[in-house]
Parts: C-alpha cells; sequence; structure tokens
C-alpha cells in the first residue's frame, strides 16, 4: 500500500530540494555568482517556484544559516548540559568544542562562504552589531554569563569577538591551506582559554 504525501510534505520536500540545490551550486559557482535561474534549473523547478518556498536568495541564504546553526548547537549542547559549570571546567570542554566546529564547518565548507557573503555583502550596521552568528553568539552568550557570571552585554560582546576570531582562523585552514588540522584547532583552544582565563 502506497501513501501519498501531503500538501505539506510535498511543500517541505520541494523546500529541502531547493536548498540542496543552492548549496551545490555555491559550492560549485561560489555563493555571489549564484543566481536564483541557477538553483531553480539545478531544483528541476520552475523559477517562480523558488519564489513561493523563498522570497529571495538572501531569505534562503538566512534559512541556510539557520539549518546549519541548530545542527551545530544540537552537537554542543550536551557539553554544556552540567547546569553548574565553573570556569575551571571550561579547559577541558574548549577542545572538544573547537572539534566539533571545525568537523561541522569541514563537512559544509559552502556555509563558511555563506557567513562571508552575508557579513561582507549585505550586511547592515544592525547585523555587524549583533555579530557573524546571532544564534550560536545567544548560547555561548548566555553560558559565558553563567558560568563566568559576568553581565549579559559584556558576555555576548565576549562571544562575538570569539566567533569572529573562530572564524578568521577556521578561514586560513579551509580556503587559505595556511594551517594543518592540528595547528588550527590548538590556535582555536589557545586563544579561546587565554581570552576566558581573564574572566
Amino acid at each position: 500500500m502506497q501513501f501519498e504525501l501531503t500538501r505539506q510534505e510535498k511543500k517541505q520536500l520541494t523546500r529541502q530540494n531547493i536548498k540542496n540545490a543552492a548549496i551545490n551550486c555555491f559550492e560549485k559557482n561560489g555563493v555571489e555568482d549564484t543566481l536564483v535561474g541557477h538553483i531553480s534549473k539545478k531544483a528541476g523547478i520552475a523559477h517562480g517556484t523558488f519564489y513561493v518556498h523563498f522570497k529571495d536568495k538572501g531569505n534562503l541564504l538566512n534559512s541556510l544559516l539557520d539549518d546549519f546553526n541548530v545542527e551545530l548547537l544540537k552537537q554542543i549542547r550536551p557539553l554544556f548540559l552540567n547546569k553548574n559549570l565553573k570556569p575551571k571546567q571550561i579547559p577541558a570542554i574548549i577542545p572538544k568544542l573547537c572539534e566539533i566546529i571545525l568537523s561541522q564547518i569541514e563537512k559544509n565548507k559552502s556555509y563558511l562562504s555563506i557567513y562571508v557573503n552575508r557579513m561582507t555583502k549585505s550586511a547592515s550596521v544592525k547585523e555587524l552589531q549583533e555579530g557573524i552568528n546571532p544564534m550560536v553568539v545567544e548560547y555561548f552568550g548566555e553560558a559565558i554569563f553563567k558560568i563566568y557570571a559576568i553581565d549579559k552585554l559584556q558576555a555576548r560582546i565576549l562571544m562575538q569577538g570569539i566567533l569572529a576570531l573562530w572564524m578568521r582562523v577556521i578561514l586560513q585552514y579551509v580556503n587559505e591551506k595556511k594551517l594543518t588540522r592540528k595547528l588550527t584547532l590548538e590556535i582555536l583552544k589557545k586563544t579561546t582559554l587565554g581570552i576566558l582565563n581573564n574572566y
């Protein structure tokens, strides 16, 4: 007995198909040079169907980044399950955290390009103020606030700085191949701990 997909399931399937096609196009042509037409053709849909699911390419990029962040946070949360974490426990967590982040980016290199594109091509002053990844900043900012007992704004700004640093180091590893994986993890670990040791 075959079950027909519901309208909602078909919509979700098409939406995911568009996202997969977009990632494929971004990896092949780069984010900047990929047009909605390229994505629609790759997804095997009519050009107008794209706009049923996404307002524009920027809206699609935001959705892809949200997907990446949700998956990343799902892997990171178990490190912070202990509600009573103390600063002295953080040195044991940071290497695991850096490994998760680097592994996720290695598996999803196009997302690094999407982040860079979003921040360099269309970021408003407010977006720059919020940092390169508001969803992750929010999560880690809250963790830092609880662990180090510092003010929430200070915790968010501190996390924005750490994320910007991580991005620059990871770009050197992924795009420029100037760093080995081992050295990349070492730099991420040492610089993060160096910053947090001041709190």
